[in-house]
């Protein structure tokens, strides 16, 4: 069996969909891209080609990724990347020991499959609780942060509701030990 080298939120990851949001696909063949380092810290310059990315990473590699348009059923046809190690398509690549790699060749897990069901709806719970604006610490049940200035109700109570179906089925011992370690998003 082999052995993982680790989870896919603690690797930095380039994906397709955020690089077509930024409209950063629709400008012309051999654009140059040198101030990304804000938004991908592993990636020094991203060039733009007819039918692939150019990738110089911050270890000083060159990594050329291939985009390829995918069938999506009655969607129609989406644009993805082309893994440099196995050639399959997918929408994210992962900075793994220095090279770029999809999830499966890189050996990475999610990090709610390595954890036992109690510890994942801790998880999801602190998650949600982090995303609403609140503190990540599950040891005040009824602590669930305050509706943001901004957030629709409906919104907002979704995600209380979803985070109440997290933590009923909690055991007491969760709420009475502060100190249980969580995974905080980056």
């Amino acid at each position: 069996m082999q052995r993982c080298n680790g989870t896919i939120e603690a690797h930095n990851s380039i994906d397709v969909r955020e690089m077509i949001r930024r409209g950063m696909l629709d400008h012309p063949v051999g654009t140059t891209w040198q101030q990304c380092a804000l938004r991908w810290p592993w990636i020094t310059a991203i060039r733009l080609d007819q039918a692939s990315l150019q990738l110089r990473l911050r270890s000083g590699r060159f990594v050329v990724v291939p985009l390829a348009w995918a069938r999506c059923g009655a969607v129609g046809n989406r644009l993805r990347l082309v893994c440099p190690c196995c050639r399959r398509r997918v929408c994210k690549l992962y900075e793994v020991g220095g090279a770029c790699r999809c999830r499966l060749c890189g050996d990475l897990r999610y990090a709610m499959h390595r954890r036992s069901v109690a510890a994942g709806r801790c998880l999801t719970a602190q998650r949600l609780r982090l995303r609403i604006g609140g503190g990540a610490l599950l040891y005040k049940p009824d602590a669930f942060p305050p509706r943001p200035r901004g957030m629709w109700r409906r919104t907002y109570e979704r995600a209380r509701l979803r985070e109440q179906r997290a933590t009923r089925k909690l055991d007491r011992w969760y709420w009475r030990d502060p100190e249980w370690p969580m995974l905080v998003p980056r």
